[in-house]
């Protein structure tokens, strides 16, 4: 199963440093997500940017497949000026 890693303000709402999640893909993660942390919002999700196996993602990407082994950190988007 994949790792998710929460920071510290996602880790407020899950009660979790970390969990462990099945799915193949980024979308499948957001749905086991929020299905077993009520208190996260896929909306809110599916607005950051997430980190898996260290490549950064900016935007949604659906269907960016999720391995078994992968660790998934999901970052606040940084904006710049």
């Amino acid at each position: 199963m994949a790792v998710v890693v929460f920071s510290g303000a996602l880790e407020r709402l899950t009660g979790e440093p970390r969990a462990n999640i099945e799915a193949r893909n980024y979308s499948e993660l957001i749905r086991a997500l929020t299905g077993r942390f009520p208190a996260l919002d896929d909306g809110e999700l599916k607005d950051m940017a997430i980190a898996i196996d260290g490549m950064i993602i900016q935007e949604p990407a659906f269907t960016e497949p999720v391995r078994p082994d992968s660790e998934v950190h999901f970052l606040q988007r940084i904006e710049g000026g």
